[in-house]
């Protein structure tokens, strides 16, 4: 693998799972960062450009609905909004004051392929579309017989595994997720049975590692293959240590006095740099460059960008492009085995000793040093001068690192685990439930929570009872609970981010599709103007009053019952071939039925009482049950079907024929026959 060469954009990883999620549907999207733009969160996962500002369609956020992406990112980043659809799951990970969750990981899990990405990139607009930022990607594939494909780096997939199970642990609500706990099953299920690769992932601070600090095992690799100390050392980082000791000391006495060291490091961060990060003075090191990366683009890297994100007439809109990639290069002897770094790690003590929770990928590549450190230049746009002379000797600094990926956080909430909002059945009141840590006392005293403009007064692991008129707003607007430290009234305090109960969610999705019809017209083709970006939609609901207007589809009620079975027979045999293929890959998990099957199939129950609730309304109230058990009887007839591939849905079928019994009884001669009849077809 050579990282010099290569310049695909981001986007372009992602840009295919739509297209091949008709017959491969998404498991799970994941990410791991230290901060996200919500924009840039949902574009990326959605398949838009990412300078689409837009609301996104409806069919675009059914598509997401079904993924359940979930997002870990450094808790002092949670902002007060989070503009995003209730259905994301956010996970705030506290590390300790003035380290950070630092890690930047990208899974993808199908039915067939998984897909990681590792790398320096933030889910952010300048992380994805402006800097200049380096990342590795590993694919694991399966043919039609359930054979993998592709099985290189199974040892990076199992520690990533590793990581999301156990890593965790002690650091807030992603300890608990059974999202993580999912991809990790997944992920060791699948190569469990495959040899390890070329490439090893490098990681460090997280709870499971024996070995905590990365630079001991990078060093140990460094050993693997080579007995004295590289011939020369190579980073490229936008950050430096601040304090008054420095990481070159710590990689020196593990691996030797190299005879040079070169940094690359971009022309407005070199302020924080000096002489006595390449080393101590008479330490025995012969030869230092600094090389520095001018934020205006030259015409090459111009020309070079247009390449990659094929754009025909060259334009490209950009004038100036940060530096943020962490790379290391160790150049052994004769230009044989130098060993690469790159992912999330700044050349710092705290990103290589323990303290931040990062993330790289580490392997061996044959090259001379002086072709290493040209195809890094090229790379990253930095200019082969030597301005090594121009730093001086020492900067005196602050104690500590304070530069902007790190926070003191003073008196943060760190015994809440989960938060979650209730709503009463009727959906009347909501109420929030906390979940703390067992061995942190509860200290709710400690701080002034806020919703809104709703103060929170919680008692026994619950707040007061909302009223939903009162509430609602904020719910919408997705509006994070607020927690002041009253000790310390002078920070800006800390955003926490909030789940649904399940009854909340369901009436959410609900939002998402008007009437049966439209489930059934989106789960006939559920990717259509998803891959190719279809004309934007408007959500159901905009206009209409509480419930929208009664849609009057077909004067004549026995047309209009002709056309919705046409339409549900043939959506009807899409999901029975959907189910058949999925079930024939793998055995398909509860999670994975829940997201792909179950919580559809429920949804399509609840737009059904809801149809049935409206022209009740309306006064028809035998038509509206007489509709109800017709359409239920059709639902309850696939889901005997789909059970041939999917056992679980056993308690969904038994949940419709109970449904369907009590209807019957209580309706007219034809609606106990046909309740009748679809008790028979059970046997």
């Amino acid at each position: 693998m050579s990282i010099a060469y290569q310049h695909r954009p981001l986007p372009e990883l992602f840009a295919d799972l739509a297209i091949e999620s008709d017959q491969d549907p998404i498991q799970q999207l994941l990410a791991l960062t230290f901060e996200f733009d919500d924009r840039q969160l949902l574009n990326l996962m959605a398949g838009v450009p990412l300078n689409d500002d837009s609301t996104l369609s409806v069919n675009r956020l059914r598509f997401l609905d079904g993924c359940q992406p979930t997002v870990v990112y450094d808790a002092s980043n949670t902002s007060a909004f989070n503009a995003l659809p209730h259905f994301m799951n956010l996970l705030p990970v506290k590390a300790a004051p003035y380290s950070c969750h630092h890690a930047k990981a990208y899974l993808v899990i199908t039915g067939a392929s998984m897909r990681l990405v590792l790398g320096s990139f933030n889910l952010t607009r300048t992380g994805l579309s402006r800097n200049r930022e380096v990342f590795a990607e590993f694919e694991w594939r399966q043919n039609s017989t359930g054979k993998p494909e592709s099985h290189a780096d199974a040892d990076v997939w199992r520690d990533f595994a590793a990581i999301l199970e156990k890593g965790y642990r002690g650091r807030g609500a992603a300890q608990h997720s059974a999202e993580l706990a999912s991809a990790a099953a997944t992920i060791r299920g699948r190569v469990a049975d495959v040899a390890g690769g070329q490439r090893v992932l490098i990681a460090s601070g997280f709870s499971h590692l024996e070995a905590n600090a990365a630079i001991d095992q990078l060093a140990a690799l460094w050993r693997s293959r080579h007995r004295g100390a590289p011939v020369e050392v190579v980073a490229v980082s936008p950050f430096f240590d601040q304090a008054s000791s420095y990481l070159i000391d710590d990689l020196v006495a593990r691996i030797g006095v190299p005879a040079s060291m070169r940094v690359v490091t971009g022309a407005k961060e070199v302020g924080n740099l000096s002489q006595r990060h390449f080393g101590k003075a008479g330490g025995g090191l012969e030869t230092r460059y600094l090389h520095l990366i001018h934020a205006d683009m030259s015409a090459q890297e111009r020309r070079r960008i247009a390449v990659a994100n094929d754009i025909r007439d060259g334009t490209v809109m950009l004038e100036a492009r940060a530096l943020h990639a962490k790379v290391i290069v160790l150049c052994g002897e004769q230009g044989k085995n130098n060993l690469y770094y790159i992912g999330s790690a700044n050349f710092t003590r705290k990103a290589w000793l323990g303290d931040n929770q990062e993330l790289g990928v580490a392997w061996f590549e044959d090259g001379a040093s002086s072709d290493v450190a040209r195809g890094l230049m090229e790379g990253v746009s930095a200019d082969p001068a030597n301005h090594y002379d121009t730093l001086p000797a020492v900067r005196i600094q602050q104690e500590r690192e304070e530069d902007r990926d790190y926070a003191g956080g003073i008196a943060y909430p760190e015994f809440i685990l989960r938060i979650t909002l209730h709503g009463s059945e009727a959906l009347q009141f909501m109420q929030f439930h906390f979940e703390t840590h067992p061995d942190q006392p509860a200290s709710f005293d400690h701080y002034r929570i806020q919703w809104g403009r709703h103060v929170l007064e919680v008692s026994e692991m619950r707040s007061q009872a909302f009223p939903w008129a009162a509430a609602s707003s904020v719910l919408l607007q997705r509006e994070n609970l607020h927690f002041q430290p009253l000790e310390a009234p002078d920070i800006a305090g800390y955003y926490l981010p909030y789940i649904l109960q399940d009854g909340l969610r369901e009436q959410a999705d609900l939002v998402l599709f008007p009437d049966p019809e439209a489930w059934l017209a989106y789960y006939l083709n559920p990717y259509s103007g998803v891959a190719t970006g279809g004309p934007d939609e408007r959500l159901p609901n905009d206009a209409g009053g509480e419930d929208g207007d009664y849609p009057d589809r077909e004067a004549n009620p026995v047309i209009a019952m002709q056309r919705y079975l046409n339409l549900f027979a043939d959506t009807e045999a899409a999901l029975i071939e959907r189910a058949r293929l999925v079930a024939g890959r793998e055995p398909l998990s509860e999670t994975g039925y829940r997201r792909h099957f179950g919580k559809p199939l429920t949804t399509f129950l609840c737009l059904l009482d809801r149809e049935q609730a409206r022209m009740r309304k309306h006064g028809e109230s035998q038509m509206a049950d007489m509709i109800w058990l017709f359409k239920a009887g059709e639902l309850l007839g696939l889901c005997r079907k789909l059970g041939e591939s999917l056992p679980l849905i056993k308690e969904l079928v038994n949940t419709l024929e109970q449904r369907i019994a009590a209807c019957g009884s209580s309706g007219n001669n034809a609606m106990q026959s046909y309740a009748h009849y679809q008790g028979r077809a059970r046997s």
